[in-house]
C-alpha cells in the first residue's frame, strides 16, 4: 500500500481488526500510513478502537460509519424455507441454527461444531439442526471430520459456496455468529434483515454494537456453553424470538440501509475534500 502521493487527500476505509491485520500482513502498512492519511473511516466502533489503540490514530482522524448489506432482501421468498429444509432433510418444525461465512478459525467454524455438540447433548428429546453457509470442500474438511467423529452428521449441514445465501436465511430460526473476530458482519446484517435474532460473542468485534439489548443475545467471549443456553432460550420462546427478530430487522431497515450509509460515506468524503490542503494553507 503505497501512499507516497504528494498533494492528494487520502481517506482510508478500514473494515478489519487486529488478527486480520496480521494475517493479511497490512499492519505495518497501516502504521506507516497514519501521518499521510487525512481521515480513517472505521466500519464499527470496534474497528475505531483498534485504530486508536494499536495503529495509534488520533481520535479526531476517525469517523465511524457502520458496515451495511449491499443487497436489498426479498422477504417474499418464503418458498425458500421449505425448499432449503427439504434439501437438507428437516421439517418445518425442526429448529435450525444458522451461520454464514468462510469456514475458518476467525469465523469460528470449530466453535459452531462445538455449539452443535453441546445443544444436542441436552436436548430433552428435541432435535436441533445447524446450517453453515459458505466455503469450499477443502475449507470444510477439518470441520467435516469433527462432525463425523462426533456423530453429528445428521444434525450439522454444510452448503459449500452458494449463489444466493439469502435463500438460506429464510430457512433459519436464528443466527449464531460464532466469529472470534468480525468487524461488523455483513452476514449478520443480512440474517437480521430476514428477522433472525442474533447470538454473538462479546469482545469479538462489532456485533454487540448491533445486537445491544433488543436484537438478540450477547454472551461472554468464546463461552460456547452460554451461547448454547442463549440459543436454546431463543428457540424455546417463540414470542422472544419474534420480538428480537423484528427488532433486528427494524434496525437494519432504519439504521443500516445502503442509502443511509452511502450518504454518510459521501458526506465524509465531501467534508474532507472541502478542507484546504497544507499547500493551500501555506
Amino acid at each position: 500500500m503505497d501512499l507516497h502521493v504528494s498533494g492528494r487527500t487520502i481517506i482510508q476505509h478500514v473494515h478489519e481488526l487486529s488478527y486480520a491485520a496480521d494475517i493479511l500482513k497490512v499492519r505495518e502498512s497501516l502504521l506507516s500510513s497514519v501521518s499521510k492519511t487525512q481521515i480513517f473511516i472505521a466500519a464499527s466502533h470496534a474497528v475505531a478502537r483498534f485504530l486508536k489503540e494499536e495503529i495509534h490514530v488520533e481520535e479526531s482522524k476517525i469517523r465511524v460509519i457502520h458496515e451495511f448489506p449491499v443487497a436489498t432482501p426479498d422477504r417474499t421468498q418464503t418458498q425458500y424455507r421449505k425448499a432449503i429444509r427439504d434439501k437438507i432433510g428437516i421439517s418445518d418444525e425442526d429448529c435450525l441454527v444458522g451461520m454464514c461465512g468462510t469456514p475458518e478459525w476467525r469465523k469460528g467454524i470449530d466453535l459452531f461444531v462445538q455449539l452443535a455438540k453441546k445443544m444436542n447433548e441436552t436436548t430433552g428429546g428435541k432435535r436441533y439442526h445447524f446450517l453453515w453457509v459458505g466455503g469450499t470442500k477443502d475449507q470444510l474438511l477439518e470441520a467435516s471430520r469433527d462432525v463425523t467423529t462426533l456423530n453429528l452428521s445428521s444434525n450439522v449441514h454444510f452448503t459449500g459456496n452458494v449463489e444466493n445465501a439469502h435463500s438460506y436465511y429464510a430457512a433459519m430460526d436464528l443466527f449464531a455468529l460464532t466469529s472470534r473476530e468480525d468487524p461488523f458482519s455483513v452476514a449478520m446484517l443480512e440474517a437480521a434483515s430476514y428477522g433472525l435474532p442474533i447470538i454473538c460473542f462479546d469482545k469479538a468485534g462489532g456485533a454487540p454494537e448491533f445486537v445491544e439489548k433488543d436484537a438478540g443475545i450477547v454472551v461472554p467471549y468464546l463461552d460456547v456453553q452460554r451461547m448454547a443456553e442463549a440459543c436454546e432460550k431463543m428457540l424455546g420462546d417463540s414470542e422472544l424470538r419474534e420480538r428480537t427478530g423484528n427488532a433486528a430487522k427494524l434496525k437494519v431497515d432504519k439504521l443500516y440501509s445502503p442509502e443511509q450509509q452511502m450518504k454518510k460515506l459521501l458526506d465524509v468524503i465531501l467534508e474532507i475534500l472541502s478542507q484546504p490542503t497544507n499547500s493551500e494553507k501555506n
